[in-house]
């Protein structure tokens, strides 16, 4: 049962989203609850959030419990920035590739 609360390499179509306020489509929930920890854990004040390498396995564990449904806390805000990129870099397909191309076009 595991696999069905997956949130790391699934196709967008198919993740569960959420309504956040000010945004007309539907974002990932694992997105918003990964922003959540990360305002939190006073992330936005961490110099160089995005660019520190926080350990592997400490990243990898984190993914595990997301992906098995049992994550509650971790003490490294900068796993959840990197796992916030992750979760982008193992998209099956790359996000743009879900706007058709007359969209993509008008921006």
């Amino acid at each position: 049962w595991a696999h069905m609360n997956q949130q790391f390499g699934v196709p967008y179509e198919s993740i569960p989203k959420s309504s956040v306020p000010g945004y007309d489509e539907r974002i990932p929930s694992v997105l918003v609850m990964m922003k959540r920890k990360l305002i939190e854990n006073n992330g936005r004040d961490q110099v160089g959030i995005f660019r520190l390498a926080p350990d592997r396995d400490d990243c990898d564990f984190v993914k595990d419990q997301i992906n098995s449904g049992t994550f509650e806390h971790v003490d490294d805000v900068n796993v959840i920035a990197n796992l916030i990129k992750v979760w982008f870099r193992d998209m099956p397909s790359g996000l743009l590739n879900t706007i058709d191309d007359e969209t993509i076009y008008k921006i």
